[in-house]
């Protein structure tokens, strides 16, 4: 039985942080949240940030906090993180990626 409110998808997407220089790749995403690979991550957990994901020509910012963290070869690579906030644009953005709303 699955325990996810939201269905999770694969995708590669772009993240950058607004106020911290880091770059990285959505490679599962959902309605509630999010997996980011990057190089070498250095948040702690709990960090409430925004991130912006560019998407069909736009860009737009997305609150998240981070809830796990991932490590390899000695360094963390992956963080799972909550979206605080829904707004229309990461709707809009699931839709585009044929999520839909619950499964």
């Amino acid at each position: 039985m699955e325990k996810r409110y939201f269905k999770r998808i694969d995708t590669t997407l772009e993240f950058h942080s607004v106020d911290i220089k880091y770059f990285g790749t959505v490679t599962n995403i959902s309605g509630n949240g999010m997996f980011i690979r990057s190089s070498k991550i250095n948040f702690p957990l709990g960090l409430q940030f925004e991130i912006t994901i560019p998407f069909n020509e736009e860009i737009f910012n997305v609150p998240i906090t981070i809830k796990r963290l991932t490590k390899s070869n000695g360094y963390y690579d992956g963080m799972g993180v909550e979206i605080l906030k829904l707004q229309k644009e990461y709707l809009e953005l699931l839709i585009n990626l044929n999520l839909g709303s619950k499964p």
